[in-house]
């Protein structure tokens, strides 16, 4: 009997797992069409060719980051102040943030690079890339939203406007490095790759880089310098937007009391 049991029970939760890995597929394989339809529209290519969307996308960033600096009227803003939801999403944006920017940089970076062959880690790269400074930025825009709103029945101090800055600078420069510079790392990236792919053996290597006879080929060594510098001023970035999460989380751990 308690076999049976038991059996039944590993056979339930089988079930349960096949179907949400294949709703999840599903709803994968439905966003992928839909943005494959999307990407073939011509009126669509003929938006995307222009660098002008961008440029907007990015000021309206920018316009919207800079009003959560305007004073908010002080008025029956107490209660919405200590509203519940606010305050959970504060702290879930917040964690998120935090947990996705220390593992990506010091766990699933390191131990992918350690252990893919280099074109095989590129391939990971090059999805992770604009999605990490996309969950990142859409995180640091909600803690920076719900955080201003949390503060906005009470007077600010100087250690408010020291977090509303931080989180402003974390949440300007992922959106940014999303706009600008992660599309021209992976598009680097893929130059870098196919030079690579003329020689054999080349990008098989794990953690190291060994262009072999590429090292004396002009264009591959201006290609990979100009793939280097991007993927650099990437790096700084993480590590900057790591500094100013750093701080809020400070200021975020001296306001909590244990009863």
């Amino acid at each position: 009997m308690c076999a049976t049991s038991k059996c039944n029970c590993s056979e339930l939760k089988t079930d349960i797992l096949g179907r949400s890995v294949s709703a999840q597929r599903r709803m994968l394989e439905s966003w992928s069409s839909f943005v494959d339809r999307t990407s073939h529209n011509e009126n669509f290519k003929r938006v995307l060719e222009s660098s002008q969307p961008v440029h907007l996308l990015a000021v309206v960033i920018i316009i919207l980051a800079f009003s959560t600096l305007i004073p908010s009227d002080h008025h029956n803003l107490e209660d919405q102040g200590k509203s519940t939801f606010t305050f959970f999403a504060y702290i879930l944006a917040t964690s998120l943030h935090a947990g996705a920017q220390f593992w990506m940089t010091f766990i699933s970076g390191l131990s992918l690079y350690f252990s893919l062959p280099r074109h095989a880690f590129g391939d990971v790269q090059k999805v992770l890339f604009p999605r990490y400074f996309t969950f990142n930025s859409l995180l640091s825009a909600v803690t920076l939203l719900t955080f201003t709103h949390l503060q906005s029945h009470m007077d600010w101090t100087l250690r408010h406007y020291i977090q509303v800055g931080a989180l402003l600078c974390c949440f300007l420069s992922e959106a940014l490095s999303r706009l600008y510079i992660a599309p021209e790392v992976v598009l680097q990236m893929k130059k870098v790759r196919k030079i690579e792919l003329t020689v054999e053996g080349v990008g098989q290597e794990i953690g190291r880089h060994k262009p072999g006879v590429l090292a004396s080929c002009p264009e591959y060594i201006s290609t990979y310098s100009v793939f280097r510098k991007l993927h650099m001023k990437m790096a700084i970035v993480n590590v900057f937007t790591m500094a100013c999460s750093t701080v809020h989380l400070l200021y975020l751990s001296q306001s909590i009391k244990f009863v």
